[in-house]
């Protein structure tokens, strides 16, 4: 089978379709609309204004979709309209254009009386399109604001729009739990840390101490005088540590002081009998286990 080769041609189809392929997935602009009205105190108002994006718009009168400005009344005050391309019908109160990545809107306001408020509503418009409202000594993100005032006089203002796929803000993470990451809407922030766990805590816990067994003594023969002297003390000791059968109380120790006699203390008391008997018998049991070495080896 012969090798495969990949021409300049098949290379120049395939950057193709990729460029095909990404304009497809950045889309196109969309259709928006913005109602907007100049307005005085008493001198007049225009609410008709609008403009916006309309497949098949143009810069000049469109049938059907842009509305003519009406000339105003002898008389006033105020006069605000778009400026439009079109010869015979230069002023719109409603102006859209085809969309577009950029597209401007000229606004003619005239006051001969008094200041002129510019209100809006810019919620229609897509969160990938900026747009901005520019003038002498103005300059206003109409997507942030909702209006601005124009002092008495004549003004000519830009409003542009500017479509940039890939400008749609990223939303506020909701809260999460113990472990999961936590943002406070500037960027993630450290994850929180989850409460410890009383199980866990005992599981992994370390003594501060080990315990190191000492080492083996060497053994060591007891010398015969001093078994025979823990057998004769043997008898002594138990009578000693035993208490009287009449009274309870052990010879030579002061009687305490009385008081009612409860199961557990009758019980420790019984374990210290108990426990001093086993010792008792125990030193007798090395005794005796001394004496009988010390005799096998004299023999």
């Amino acid at each position: 089978m012969g090798k495969r080769v990949v021409t300049p041609g098949i290379l120049a189809a395939l950057a193709s379709v990729l460029l095909l392929a990404g304009a497809a997935a950045a889309g196109t602009p969309s259709e928006w609309h913005v109602p907007l009205t100049a307005a005085t105190v008493s001198s007049g108002s225009n609410p008709n204004l609008e403009f916006g994006t309309e497949a098949g718009a143009s810069d000049r009168l469109d049938v059907g979709i842009d509305v003519p400005h009406p000339p105003p009344p002898p008389g006033a005050t105020l006069d605000a309209h778009f400026i439009s391309a079109d010869t015979l019908f230069p002023e719109l109160d409603k102006d859209y254009r085809a969309p577009a990545e950029s597209i401007r809107w000229t606004l003619s306001v005239q006051s001969s009386a008094q200041a002129v408020v510019l209100s809006w509503d810019s919620t229609g418009v897509p969160a990938d399109v900026e747009l901005r409202l520019t003038g002498p000594g103005l300059d206003t993100n109409m997507k942030a604001a909702g209006n601005t005032t124009l002092a008495a006089g004549t003004h000519s203002l830009t409003i542009a729009a500017t479509w940039t796929p890939g400008l749609i803000p990223t939303p506020t993470p909701t809260p999460r739990r113990d472990g999961d990451e936590v943002s406070d809407g500037a960027g993630p922030v450290a994850a929180a840390t989850p409460s410890p766990s009383p199980i866990a805590a005992v599981s992994t816990h370390t003594p501060s101490t080990t315990w190191t067994p000492a080492a083996s003594a060497s053994p060591t023969r007891m010398p015969v005088s001093t078994a025979a002297a823990m057998l004769t003390a043997a008898p002594a000791l138990v009578a000693t540590v035993a208490p009287s059968p009449t009274t309870g109380a052990t010879p030579g120790v002061p009687p305490a002081p009385t008081a009612t006699p409860t199961p557990e203390s009758d019980g420790a008391s019984a374990a210290v009998v108990a426990g001093s008997i086993i010792g008792v018998i125990l030193i007798v049991l090395v005794a005796y286990l001394a004496l009988r070495r010390r005799g096998g080896a004299g023999g």
